[in-house]
């Protein structure tokens, strides 16, 4: 299995998603989640600028193809929001999610990022929480108070 990652660098500039990557990633979305979440839908009408400065985008492909991808927001000075993580369902269980997390911690460390990189996960998705207990996140209080989500999640930091 062949692993491509791009789209990441510490500068305020770096490679943007072209709009044929950012349907890919829409696609993968859309495999995993009846309908796709709505902010990425919203990106490919234009409204949403998913080259924003304050996202930085990690994608692995095969054959040209984006087959998994991150997305952290950076634009808080407390901490990175490791907002989202999608894998295509057809690349599931390849390794896909373990690599995208080797490199954000790469980026995260040559970056010299000191911020806490926080995320939310749901409890049942037991196969996530192993990964990011694996790379040495732990479980926290939401990273803002006024951030709030459902029982079923719970927050971790690396």
């Amino acid at each position: 299995m062949s692993y491509f990652i791009e789209k990441v660098k510490c500068s305020e500039t770096y490679s943007e998603l072209s709009q044929v990557e950012y349907q890919q990633i829409i696609n993968i979305e859309k495999e995993n989640h009846d309908d796709g979440f709505k902010f990425l839908q919203i990106g490919v009408r234009g409204e949403y600028d998913y080259n924003d400065k304050d996202y930085r985008w990690f994608v692995t492909k095969e054959n040209g193809r984006v087959v998994a991808y991150v997305l952290l927001d950076i634009e808080r000075s407390d901490f990175v929001y490791f907002d989202d993580i999608g894998v295509s369902k057809y690349h599931k269980n390849l390794g896909h999610g373990t690599k995208l997390i080797e490199k954000v911690l790469k980026w995260k460390s040559e970056c010299e990022d000191s911020r806490p990189l926080v995320l939310k996960v749901a409890r049942a998705n037991i196969g996530a929480v192993k990964l990011y207990k694996k790379f040495g996140f732990v479980e926290t209080d939401a990273p803002d108070p006024k951030w709030h989500i459902a029982d079923d999640h719970f927050w971790l930091t690396f």
